[in-house]
């Protein structure tokens, strides 16, 4: 197809969304990350809602 959007960038690779507001809630991908940056211990292994309350500590 022609001047159809494709989801990806124009290497083929996809894209990731990005949120536009800071609304609730975040995304376990985003919840992941931000575990990241806490250096949170057992982040790989935690599902969304243990990663949100281990990051409200």
């Amino acid at each position: 197809m022609i001047g159809a959007q494709s989801r990806g960038n124009r290497h083929g690779m996809a894209t990731e969304k990005q949120r536009t507001g800071s609304s609730e809630p975040k995304t376990r991908q985003e919840l992941y990350r931000e575990a990241q940056k806490c250096d949170l211990p057992g982040r790989s292994k935690m599902g969304r809602d243990e990663l949100e309350r281990a990051l409200r500590r």
